[in-house]
């Protein structure tokens, strides 16, 4: 049975309990869709720019992912036929190829305040990223949404760069 996260119910208590005891600093936000999730990332790691990086903004995305179809989601998905319709998107989002850690790393300056990849494309194909490959960029990463028929996982920051946000959401789909 699913509840909207406008109500508290005693399980999503005990696991924000449990989430913020054994992982994160101090609070949890639980979401609705993978969509809404990518969106509270984007705004998360934009607000830790601003306040920590010296406004910096920019998000470093992969080519290939599929992050939504909310405005920053579509801003952060590569793929033309998503985007076209709905353009002008946001502005602040640069995409490389998936898999490319040269390019991620050289994509990585002064205004980059996170970068958003897929542990595993399921858009472009079953693409798996290369075992550790967030953590050689030095920068600060959020996977997005990786889906399949019975389970979905939510951003989830990998490396966190001098102090950066922490957030992760795993829910089981039922549906």
């Amino acid at each position: 049975m699913h509840t909207s996260n406008l109500y508290y119910t005693e399980p999503q208590l005990e696991l924000a309990e449990l989430l913020v005891a054994s992982a994160f600093p101090s609070r949890v936000f639980f979401c609705n869709s993978g969509a809404e999730a990518n969106e509270g990332a984007i705004k998360l790691a934009r607000k830790w720019g601003k306040m920590h990086r010296d406004g910096a903004h920019v998000i470093v995305c992969a080519q290939g992912a599929f992050h939504g179809r909310t405005m920053g989601a579509l801003a952060a998905t590569a793929n033309p036929r998503y985007r076209k319709q709905f353009e002008p998107l946001p502005k602040g989002f640069v995409h490389i190829p998936y898999g490319d850690l040269e390019a991620l790393e050289q994509s990585i300056d002064s205004a980059t305040c996170a970068v958003m990849l897929e542990p595993i494309e399921g858009e472009s194909g079953v693409i798996p990223l290369e075992p550790g490959g967030s953590r050689r960029s030095g920068g600060c990463a959020m996977s997005a949404t990786c889906s399949s028929s019975s389970t979905r996982s939510r951003p989830a920051w990998d490396a966190p760069a001098a102090g950066g946000p922490t957030s992760t959401r795993t829910r089981r789909r039922t549906s």
